[in-house]
């Protein structure tokens, strides 16, 4: 008899699940093994994307509103922030950054201590550049040397008939001053006259805390300050205005020699009345020139500029002396 032919078995085709089954067997024998596949990497940004990065500029103008009316409002707040920022934040990052390899004790003292005092000096830069533009608008050199004074008439025996016009003023040089009277009125106005660049630290800093401390107002002007007081139209008895008057002090020291402030201070003085300058005072109070007097005359002159309606020897004679 023929032999039978014996059926192969057919395998049918894995299904979809012994599919999964497979792989994942296979994946965890290959972990078993430590032949698992690594992660994709990450494509790196090409050269030329990282050319299209968006500096902060250009963020900010993409982040600005595109109503006409707001950007100006937008571009302020972002000036202010920025401002504020580099005023209140930066000196504390500056400062911790060059410290770091200090001392913890060290550097902490330095964040607390010398970022406060950097903060300060920049909003004193910016204080004293506001008002130095403010100054520039008002200050005018030719102000400061101009000082009416009257139309002297004389007979051709050259004796005095009379006066015309202008401010009760005899405009004198300082070598035809007293130097008794000169150095009464540097004692008595500003002691350091000769030493400082117009303002007076150490005179604004007692005046500042005789104030605080409840013991009434003292002045802290200087000659140079008095003489800017007396030459332009502002408010001067205001913070703003000695603010304003500290700047104008500085541009006069840097145009005009300590002796020229001297002399154009002493013949703008106001002695009451209609008494100005110090060649009229003199006449005045003691009919005689200002080169004549004598150190008590010139102490009770300088005495009574603070107060010359208050201390005239005219009307309040002890006063005046005391």
């Amino acid at each position: 008899m023929p032999a039978k032919k014996t059926s192969k078995s057919r395998t049918s085709p894995p299904t979809k699940r012994a599919a999964r089954k497979s792989t994942g067997t296979r994946a965890k024998s290959s972990t078993k093994a430590g032949r698992s596949t690594p992660p994709p990497r990450k494509k790196r940004p090409s050269k030329s994307a990282k050319g299209k990065r968006r500096s902060p500029a250009r963020r900010k103008a993409s982040n600005s509103p595109n109503n006409i009316l707001l950007k100006p409002f937008y571009w302020l707040y972002v000036g202010i922030k920025t401002l504020l920022a580099l005023i209140f934040i930066k000196p504390f990052v500056f400062i911790k950054a060059k410290t770091t390899d200090w001392p913890p004790t060290f550097q902490w003292i330095s964040v607390f201590f010398l970022a406060p005092a950097v903060t300060c000096f920049i909003l004193f830069l910016m204080l004293w550049g506001f008002y130095a533009v403010r100054a520039s608008f008002i200050y005018d050199k030719t102000l400061v040397e101009q000082m009416p004074a009257r139309t002297t008439i004389y007979d051709r025996n050259d004796k005095v008939i009379g006066h015309l016009h202008g401010d009760n003023r005899y405009i004198v040089k300082l070598e035809n001053v007293s130097k008794y009277f000169i150095k009464a009125l540097v004692a008595r106005e500003d002691a350091r006259f000769y030493s400082h660049g117009g303002v007076d630290i150490r005179g604004l800093a007692r005046s500042v805390k005789v104030l605080v401390t409840g013991g009434g107002r003292q002045g802290g002007s200087t000659l140079s300050m008095q003489l800017a007081d007396n030459s332009f139209a502002y408010k001067g008895k205001t913070i703003d205005g000695k603010l304003l008057e500290m700047v104008l002090a500085r541009k006069i020291e840097s145009d005009f020699k300590k002796d020229e402030i001297l002399e154009m201070y002493m013949n703008r003085i106001f002695w009451g009345g209609s008494i100005r300058g110090i060649e009229s005072a003199s006449l005045t109070y003691f009919e005689k020139h200002a080169s004549e007097l004598t150190l008590g005359e010139s102490a009770m002159l300088a005495g009574i500029i603070s107060g010359p309606n208050a201390f005239s020897p005219f009307r309040h004679y002890k006063r005046a002396i005391k």
